[in-house]
């Protein structure tokens, strides 16, 4: 199997099931931003345990 197919075959799968996707329901930190040339925008929430990213979700929508 050639490196290529390796990195090929993790990235089909990580864009099948994407980790940490969505949102967290009592984030401790959120951000957002958005790209108006193309519509692009991007949500991540953080839950923090003191000084600890502790969980992370990611909201992602583009082209």
């Amino acid at each position: 199997m050639s490196t290529n197919s390796i990195y090929r075959d993790l990235l089909l799968d990580h864009a099948r099931h994407p980790k940490y996707s969505g949102c967290l329901e009592h984030p401790d930190l959120k951000a957002s931003a958005f790209n108006p040339l193309c519509g692009d925008e991007l949500e991540l929430t953080l839950a923090l345990s003191g000084e600890t990213i502790h969980d992370c979700r990611t909201q992602v929508r583009g082209c």
